[in-house]
């Protein structure tokens, strides 16, 4: 693919992959972990995700600073290793589709998730029943599946 076909490509879905980052976060395992989620999903762009690799991810809502108004980058040649693994073929708008199985993007968010999973703390505030945070599992031919 040409480097003019894959600018087409990106300009398509407003360069979607440039303007967040995020990052991988542990399972949650308690009362605390999901409040801290309600802590970050006060924020202003900030949100969480459940993926469909079946990864927590927090994400921050905000533009690479080296694209500019055309959808280019202004440091394509010198773009981080990040940036030059990403394939247009894989992304979310042009290839897997949306990664998030379930989304925070507020705290009202997280109590009802809570809620219509059952979720059960002990006293201690651990998780008594965590297998129902499972909601992806991996078939014979690694491929995912949400449950």
């Amino acid at each position: 693919m040409t480097p003019e076909e894959v600018l087409e490509i990106c300009r398509k879905c407003g360069a979607r992959c440039c303007r967040y980052v995020s990052y991988e976060m542990d399972e949650p395992e308690n009362k605390r972990d999901f409040d801290d989620f309600r802590w970050f999903v006060m924020h202003k762009n900030v949100n969480i995700y459940y993926d469909t690799d079946g990864d927590w991810v927090l994400e921050f809502l905000t533009p690479c600073e080296n694209l500019t108004a055309d959808l280019k980058c202004k440091i394509h040649e010198n773009r981080p290793m990040m940036c030059r693994g990403h394939d247009v073929n894989e992304c979310e708008e042009h290839g897997e589709g949306e990664l998030a199985i379930v989304r925070f993007d507020k705290p009202e968010d997280v109590d009802k998730f809570i809620k219509e999973k059952g979720i059960k703390f002990d006293n201690d505030g651990n998780i008594i029943n965590p297998e129902v945070l499972k909601m992806v599992e991996k078939n014979d031919d690694n491929k995912t599946f949400t449950k």
